[in-house]
């Protein structure tokens, strides 16, 4: 019996479809597996995966702090003694006499100081100017200026003028018999005394074993210019 075999490249050009071989359908299984796959590589994502994107909101420079205020009065020397601040604001000849004023400032942040200039009506030391030919002069009287009230230095008492922290004093210095001539002070050797409270030993209750220390000190000031 004779057969003939039908070859593919005759299949072909017959028009014969070509076969494809069919996709399995999953089994409910295998859904579930590959669910719980999707789900499990989310949730890896959440943990570990790049975060969500956020809006970044424009940073905004701090601004600068401001310049500290200048001081309304010029400054011709200035020294420290114990937390007080000692600033020559002028320095005038008016006839035989040279006043100068002081600024006193109390830079202590809780604690009140006592400061005071002795004068002609005391006995301890004194602040004095040297002329132009050498010679000195101690201070004749000393007054304080604090807010509107104006008192002297023999009505403060020997403690001087009380200063709160952060409060300031002017105390006004003068110097007399002075040569109308002077021009230049030399130097102006200010001694202050700064007085500041300080507990004795067996103090108890307010005011008990509280006493009083001082500090005193020589603070010169050179090449002081005289106005008139």
């Amino acid at each position: 019996m004779a057969f003939r075999v039908r070859t593919v490249l005759e299949d072909q050009v017959a028009g014969a479809p070509e076969k494809v071989s069919p996709i399995p359908a999953k089994t409910p299984d295998e859904d579930k597996k590959s669910a719980a796959i999707k789900q499990d590589r989310g949730a890896k994502g959440a943990r570990g995966g790049r975060p969500p994107r956020q809006e970044l909101s424009a940073v905004v420079p701090a601004a600068p702090e401001p310049p500290p205020l200048k001081k309304g009065y010029p400054v011709l020397a200035a020294a420290e003694l114990k937390g007080c601040l000692f600033e020559l604001k002028s320095a005038t000849l008016t006839g035989n006499e040279v006043h100068m004023l002081i600024e006193i400032t109390n830079r202590e942040k809780e604690a009140a100081r006592s400061v005071a200039l002795y004068d002609a009506n005391y006995g301890w030391s004194k602040s004095t100017i040297a002329g132009e030919g050498g010679t000195s002069y101690d201070v004749s009287e000393v007054l304080f200026l604090q807010g509107d009230k104006k008192t002297s230095m023999s009505e403060v008492g020997k403690y001087g003028i009380e200063i709160g922290a952060q409060g300031s004093a002017t105390a006004k210095l003068i110097f007399k018999n002075v040569p109308a001539t002077t021009r230049t002070v030399i130097t102006l050797n200010l001694h202050p005394f700064v007085y500041f409270p300080r507990r004795l030993a067996g103090g108890f209750g307010v005011g008990k074993g509280i006493g009083y220390t001082w500090e005193e000190g020589n603070l010169p000031m050179a090449g002081i210019r005289l106005t008139r």
